[in-house]
């Protein structure tokens, strides 16, 4: 069988000591683990500097540290609703627009299910399962980046635990947690020279979690030439935008779909789309000074998304997509403004239909 495409292929082996204290000596830095139901895991390992204060709408960059790492917590997840701040973006969303239409994005029963309490914009952190960092062979690694439209979930999502895939497959996995919502899908820099590095900053945290584990996996028994990158919904869009990323494609050995592709309609945006929805979201936020974004409570993004997602028909297929993405009419997207003086539902009454015809995505970076 070829080995290529057969993580059964590899030899087993076995479980790590409970009492062993796994430590990985990165590129980065020394991290120590822990032994947990079988495997070796180290959480919340930083592959970039955080992107808060003045790294907000920045592009990753690489962290190093002195000494060694604490590596038995996950990381944030990225900001997002959560049970510690839905009151607030809920009444931020009642100030923005009183006759808003509809229902949040998150139906109740899945807010519960993908609840992550600990958010931050401080997120960029990846969670690895190991079988054992010693192993005389290099082990296969699959790298599986979250679901969740791109608005929801994390890396280190509870039930998406990798610990029965590392142990039962013998492979390495690794989660990896982004920016998402405003904060890492809005394209400001399209529309202000004040953030020229903000745009695809999802994607760009995408590409270096992905770096960050060709560069280092092998510190934790892996074989950085034999990489499968996976995901499922929005994580799915993100394995197809890397697979078309020229700075990416060498470092893939094979790729893992579930289902989606990067033309699904709320997934990949046409330039001028991607202007637009900046554009909006100044409006909405009344900002005609792009600064203020650097400032701005990260809550009030979370509102304008949850505004802007009910302004479509009930009958379109767009109800998880993120706010990087909006719909519009045939004759064109509504003309915007900087100063906001009208209701939501005054700046978008053009706004009304999904786009469907496919888009072309070009990742770039200023």
């Amino acid at each position: 069988m070829d080995k290529r495409i057969d993580f059964l292929s590899q030899p087993r082996l076995p479980s790590v000591a409970a009492t062993a204290i796994p430590r990985a000596a990165t590129k980065s830095g020394v991290l120590l683990g822990a032994c947990e139901d079988g495997v070796q895991v180290f959480r919340g390992v930083p592959y970039s500097e955080p992107p808060v204060g003045d790294r907000r709408f920045r592009s990753p960059i690489p962290l190093r540290w002195e000494g060694e790492r604490d590596a038995t917590r996950s990381g944030p997840a990225s900001y997002q609703i959560n049970a510690g701040n839905r009151e607030k973006v809920m009444a931020e969303v009642h100030a923005m627009d009183p006759g808003l239409p509809g229902d949040p994005l998150w139906p109740a029963y899945a807010a519960e299910a993908y609840a992550q309490n600990n958010a931050s914009e401080d997120c960029l952190y990846v969670d690895i399962w190991t079988p054992s960092i010693e192993g005389a062979e290099k082990l296969p690694v699959c790298v599986y980046y979250h679901g969740g439209a791109n608005t929801a979930s994390s890396g280190h999502f509870r039930l998406e635990n990798a610990a029965n895939l590392a142990r039962e497959e013998n492979i390495i996995a690794v989660r990896p947690t982004y920016r998402m919502g405003a904060l890492g899908c809005v394209h400001f820099g399209l529309v202000s020279d004040r953030f020229p590095e903000a745009i695809n900053l999802g994607l760009q945290d995408q590409i270096a979690a992905l770096h960050w584990v060709y560069d280092n996996i092998e510190a934790f028994g892996g074989d950085k030439d034999n990489i499968t990158v996976g995901g499922e919904s929005a994580g799915a869009t993100a394995v197809s935008h890397l697979l078309t990323y020229p700075g990416t494609q060498s470092l893939i050995r094979r790729a893992i779909i579930q289902p989606f592709s990067p033309f699904h309609v709320w997934c990949t945006q046409e330039k001028e789309d991607g202007v637009a929805i900046a554009q909006i979201y100044l409006q909405i936020l009344n900002i005609d000074d792009t600064d203020k974004l650097l400032t701005l409570d990260p809550d009030k993004f979370l509102a304008v998304h949850s505004m802007l997602q009910r302004y479509f028909p009930a009958d379109k297929n767009c109800a998880w997509r993120p706010d990087a993405c909006i719909g519009h009419k045939e004759g064109g997207l509504p003309t915007v403004v900087r100063k906001c003086e009208n209701t939501v539902s005054e700046i978008l009454h053009t706004v009304s239909d999904c786009r469907i015809d496919i888009p072309v995505f070009r990742p770039h970076r200023r």
